[in-house]
């Protein structure tokens, strides 16, 4: 296969078939949409409508909740992505002092970090940036409703934020830079945002046989989000100097940014592990309700319900959760 074909294949497959007889190197669906439009839909897991013929851009009511939940990302993949950012937030609080413990035993004193954004500026640096990379990608990988994936969008981005724009450096007489707001702002954003994960969107969804009851599930969900707040709380109090006689490690600021890492990280996990429990004893099914893609392909794009309808779905509420 020449690079001519293989470019025009791709050029063309952004936009399913309108019947049967398309080929795989001619046109699909070209009237009114610009390979911008074909690009950027496919990118974002947009499905076109290519049976209009009128000239404007349109997209299914759907557009990417049923895309997403009943063909573009299986139960698996979202079980493994949890699992990950619950895995990272556990494991990230004490990894950063043992790697700065474990670094500094020849050295004078043992350079334990205020918080766990000083450790940028230790020995554990690498361990924190890798951290919170890590878990930006996940979040920005993850994809259930349309909502969820705006704000794991987002907290993707914080996170990554938090990790690239340092906080200023302990003692420094300018504590002022433009990185290290940057760094606070990302900070506050990602506390907020996984703090609705769990007070607002992990609770939802239906009763059905897993790790977990949904009740104690949704308790844990609801506790990690509360108690990710108070330690936002914690965090306020010591930067306006309330907390000035705690001098002992770890930290007040330390104790705030581990414990949200952390109970993010088990709320992550536990939904994770619902999830994959869920799939093992059949009352979530493995494979999404659709139809075979390649019967799509030839048939065309199937009718869809209106978007109001489709989120009121038990299908939805079966699988969003």
């Amino acid at each position: 296969m020449t690079a001519r074909t293989m470019l025009r294949r791709y050029w063309w497959s952004l936009v399913p078939p309108t019947d049967e007889s398309d080929s795989v190197l001619e046109p699909r669906g070209r009237e009114g949409y610009t390979f911008g439009q074909r690009y950027w839909a496919s990118l974002l897991g947009i499905t076109l409508d290519p049976s209009h013929v009128d000239g404007r851009s349109r997209v299914h009511d759907i557009r990417r909740t049923r895309g997403m939940l009943g063909g573009e990302e299986d139960p698996t993949t979202v079980v493994r992505v949890r699992v990950g950012i619950g895995i990272i937030g556990l494991l990230l609080p004490f990894a950063i002092p043992l790697a700065v413990v474990i670094t500094t035993l020849h050295e004078h004193g043992n350079g334990l970090p205020g918080s766990m954004s000083a450790s940028y500026y230790t020995h554990a640096r690498n361990i924190f940036v890798g951290g919170m990379c890590a878990i930006g990608v996940f979040l920005i990988g993850y994809r259930r409703s349309q909502l969820d994936n705006w704000m794991s969008n987002l907290a993707g981005v914080l996170s990554l934020g938090v990790a690239l724009f340092p906080t200023s450096k302990p003692g420094a007489a300018d504590s002022g830079s433009w990185t290290a707001h940057l760094h606070t702002a990302s900070a506050i954003g990602l506390l907020i945002t996984l703090g609705l994960f769990c007070l607002w969107r992990f609770p939802r969804g239906t009763d059905r046989a897993q790790l977990l009851s949904k009740q104690t599930s949704d308790r844990i969900y609801i506790g990690c989000g509360i108690g990710m707040g108070l330690c936002g709380v914690l965090g306020v109090l010591d930067q306006f100097g309330v907390l000035a006689f705690w001098t002992l490690w770890p930290t007040p600021l330390y104790v705030a940014e581990a414990g949200s890492v952390l109970l993010f990280g088990i709320a992550w996990l536990i939904k994770g592990w619902n999830l994959g429990r869920a799939l093992a004893i059949g009352s979530v099914p493995l494979a999404p309700a659709t139809a075979d893609r390649g019967a799509n392909r030839r048939q065309g794009p199937t009718p869809v319900e209106p978007l109001a309808a489709v989120r009121g779905s038990d299908r939805v509420a079966e699988i969003d959760s």
